[in-house]
């Protein structure tokens, strides 16, 4: 939001940034913003990689364990087919297990976008830059000058 927000504010105010050679310092904010929204994303991802490696860690230590016990197990008790088929699937569940959970992380972050974009509609919308209930009558000049004569101002009781 940062980064569109900046990018349409500037597009806006394109002729006064033009007109006090302003531009070099918009763009670097721009590329400060674009770079913090980067680090929000790569770090979303990263965290994502990491939970997926402890769930398949654990997942494999499980498989290993499982495996180590189907062969330490008597022979003629479990057919030698059905320890390979069990394996076979039990890697199908694994690689399904991490697609469920990477989904599952992509969900909530497009959940948690959708609800933000609610919260945004529900937000008032500004007045418009003239009134017509609150204008002055036609009587009220439309220029004028103050003259302050005598002015004195202080910042606090006891400054000059």
């Amino acid at each position: 939001a940062p980064v569109m927000n900046y990018a349409a504010e500037t597009s806006l105010g394109v002729v006064t940034i033009r007109a006090f050679g302003t531009m070099e310092r918009f763009f670097k904010n721009y590329l400060n913003l674009v770079d913090a929204d980067a680090v929000l994303f790569f770090m979303s991802n990263a965290a994502m990689e990491w939970v997926i490696l402890r769930i398949e860690t654990l997942q494999n230590v499980t498989l290993f364990t499982c495996a180590l016990l189907l062969i330490l197990i008597p022979k003629g008790y479990i057919a030698p087919g059905l320890v390979g088929l069990s394996l076979s699937y039990a890697l199908t569940l694994t690689q399904t297990q991490v697609f469920l959970t990477r989904w599952y992380c992509t969900l909530s972050n497009s959940i948690i976008s959708v609800e933000r974009i609610k919260q945004y509609m529900s937000i008032p919308a500004e007045p418009p830059a003239v009134v017509d209930d609150s204008r002055p009558p036609s009587s009220w000049p439309s220029n004028g000058t103050i003259h302050l004569q005598e002015l004195k101002i202080r910042y606090r009781p006891n400054a000059p």
